[in-house]
């Protein structure tokens, strides 16, 4: 039955509850008068939270635990499992060690404080240095990141290092897949990306870093000496897509197979001379391609040969285009203009 009562204290003081239902077959427990509390439930039920317990049987599951003026809740069948409205993050631990954190912004830290990431993104931080952060607003334009060692930052509004090591970002955005790297910076320091391949939305891929090059002579090479390597001059620069071409020479940026390609058109090869070697000149190897002339009965006027190969070089080799007419007759060849060399990594 409910009832109030009051008892005396034995030194005079009143003890008073209201509104306690002690011995009811159905009601076990409720108290308000806006103390709230109710275990058994005589219908609380307001989750507007100011103080609020409320815990109802096994047919009707209804966990309500609520907090004061700046907000904390936890609610099962009532909706929000938990909230907290207070400007304070949210942390959970276990063995007295905190794992994950929830910033008043939205952003999650497991196994670390989330840096301030910027407003205009949902982020993840997980062990340290790995981040996910993805673009709020549903809708067109939107893009998602994974990154490693880098955030957005609300305080400066570019990404940042995160610690003092290199930093990598793959992005996906309108229906693209981009990948990013970054030299070693400092914690917060500014981060500099360097654009390395896209997979663009009808599957073509690009990788603008990859190393390739093609050169050719700016003016005529002529009167190659006799029984001596001449070094082919490559004066003008066709494309250098990583900038490993200089002084006539290829650098190889990274170990790899590159594919080496050369054109050499010739004026005025004298059938006296008899062989010209045609070199492409590796660190590893040298390709050599023979021309010979003593099966001709006179000079030729104009010759082109193509010699293409597939060379292993180690990061820093070299590879360079070495011509050497030899045996007798007369130093009359020239190399056109019309020639070129170029080149690309393979694999």
């Amino acid at each position: 039955m409910s009832t109030s009562r009051t008892r005396e204290k034995a030194d005079g003081e009143l003890f008073k509850s209201t509104g306690i239902d002690d011995n009811a077959t159905s009601t076990a427990v409720t108290i308000d008068a806006s103390e709230n509390v109710s275990i058994g439930t005589s219908s609380i039920t307001a989750h507007g939270y100011d103080k609020q317990l409320q815990i109802e049987g096994a047919s009707n599951a209804h966990l309500v635990i609520a907090g004061g003026a700046n907000e904390f809740g936890l609610a099962v069948n009532g909706g929000a499992l938990i909230r907290n409205y207070a400007n304070t993050p949210m942390k959970f631990y276990t063995n007295n060690t905190q794992r994950m954190e929830i910033t008043s912004s939205g952003n999650v830290g497991i196994g670390v404080v989330p840096e301030a990431h910027h407003n205009t993104h949902s982020a993840l931080q997980v062990g340290g240095n790995g981040v996910w952060t993805s673009y709020k607003p549903q809708g067109a334009s939107g893009e998602m990141d994974f990154q490693h060692n880098a955030y957005y930052s609300q305080a400066h509004g570019g990404d940042r290092y995160i610690s003092t090591d290199e930093a990598t970002k793959y992005r996906q955005v309108s229906g693209a897949h981009q990948w990013y790297t970054a030299g070693s910076g400092s914690a917060d320091a500014a981060i500099s990306w360097r654009y390395g391949m896209q997979i663009n939305n009808d599957g073509i891929v690009t990788k603008p870093l990859q190393p390739a090059f093609q050169v050719r002579p700016a003016s005529a090479q002529s009167n190659l000496p006799l029984n001596t390597d001449t070094t082919i001059l490559w004066g003008t620069e066709v494309a250098d897509q990583n900038s490993d071409f200089s002084s006539n020479t290829f650098t190889a940026p990274v170990s790899g197979k590159y594919q080496l390609n050369l054109h050499l058109y010739f004026n005025q090869l004298n059938q006296g001379t008899a062989i010209y070697d045609l070199k492409i000149v590796t660190h590893n190897y040298t390709f050599v391609h023979v021309i010979d002339m003593r099966p001709f009965d006179a000079d030729a006027p104009n010759w082109s040969f193509g010699v293409s190969v597939l060379a292993e070089m180690d990061a820093n080799d070299t590879a360079y285009i070495v011509v050497k007419p030899y045996n007798s007759g007369s130093a009359l060849a020239d190399i056109s203009t019309a020639s070129h060399f170029s080149g690309f990594l393979a694999c």
